[in-house]
C-alpha cells in the first residue's frame, strides 16, 4: 500500500509541475537526494525525520512537500529564498554529519534548487 501513496505523491508531483509551467519563473523547487546517503541514513523513519528538518521552509515559503517512492523529496513553492534553503541545508548536514556525502564531491548533488 504503501507504494501506491508514492505513486500518487509523483503523479501529483508531476500535475503541479504541469499546471505551474505558465508561471514557473516564480517557482522554485528544492530537491534532497535522500537516495544518495548510506543505507542507515535512508529508513523510512529516518527520512520522516529528515523532512521534519524542512518545516519551516515548508511554511514559511508556503510551499509543498512531496516525498517520492526512493526517499527522495522535492519542497515546490514561491517564495522560497536562498537564506531559508540554506539554513535547512545545515540543519540536514549537521544531522547526518557522519554520512560520507558531506565529504565527497557529490555533496553539492545532494540538494538542488531549481528555479
Amino acid at each position: 500500500m504503501a507504494g501506491y501513496k508514492n505513486f500518487e505523491t509523483e503523479k501529483y508531483l508531476l500535475e503541479t509541475l504541469e499546471r505551474i509551467t505558465k508561471n514557473r519563473f516564480e517557482y522554485k523547487v528544492l530537491y534532497v537526494n535522500i537516495s544518495k546517503l548510506k543505507p542507515k541514513n535512508r529508513h523510512p523513519k529516518f527520512v520522516r525525520i529528515i523532512t521534519r528538518l524542512f518545516d519551516d521552509l515548508v511554511s514559511i515559503a508556503n510551499s509543498t512537500l512531496f516525498v517520492l517512492a526512493n526517499g527522495d523529496f522535492a519542497i515546490l513553492g514561491k517564495n522560497i529564498t536562498d537564506k531559508v534553503v540554506g539554513d535547512a541545508i545545515e540543519k540536514l548536514r549537521r544531522g547526518l554529519i557522519t554520512d560520507p556525502i558531506w565529504s565527497s564531491k557529490s555533496s553539492s548533488e545532494f540538494t538542488r534548487v531549481y528555479q
